[in-house]
């Protein structure tokens, strides 16, 4: 099944899966565990999230506070003391502001850490970009998201309310 059936009537637009089914008596019927729908709401709005966020690189720390120390030996660079203590150059130099030049016998802290993906920013949440960027195909899509979303507002209590 594909959309919101209640009394057998379908009327969602989402592009993922949301099973669920209102009986006759007015009671909530689900197929199990897995089709349980604050378990699909929860995943849908997952993706959506993931679809418009920004991602870029950043220098992020490791969860362990530690500040350690490492003394500067001949021919070592900041990268190198970096990549050898599993830090990052921008941590490096948060740490150490004035180690322009490294010299052997010197010592600079650090903290372990790595670049990583993280979300910098948003695309707007709007029905257009929710139909750009989730769309699987339905040109209508926007619109049928805008009318979805009417009906909510609108609705005092749960179509499915006994």
């Amino acid at each position: 099944m594909h959309g919101i059936h209640c009394n057998n009537v379908a009327a969602s637009p989402l592009p993922f899966q949301f099973d669920f089914t209102c009986s006759k008596g007015g009671g909530t019927e689900f197929d199990d565990g897995y089709h349980h729908p604050s378990y699909n709401i929860r995943a849908g709005i997952g993706y959506l999230l993931m679809r418009l966020a920004n991602f870029g690189l950043a220098s992020v720390p490791e969860a362990d506070p530690t500040v350690y120390e490492v003394t500067v030996k001949a021919g070592d660079s900041l990268d190198r003391i970096a990549r050898s203590k599993g830090s990052t150059l921008e941590l490096l130099r948060q740490f150490n502001p004035r180690a322009h030049v490294l010299r052997p016998g010197q010592v600079l802290k650090y903290r372990r850490g790595a670049i990583r993906k993280v979300t910098v920013g948003w695309k707007p949440m709007t029905t257009r970009n929710i139909a750009i960027y989730c769309n699987v195909g339905d040109a209508m899509y926007a619109a049928k998201l805008d009318y979805a979303l009417s009906v909510m507002f609108k609705q005092k209590e749960a179509a499915c309310a006994p």
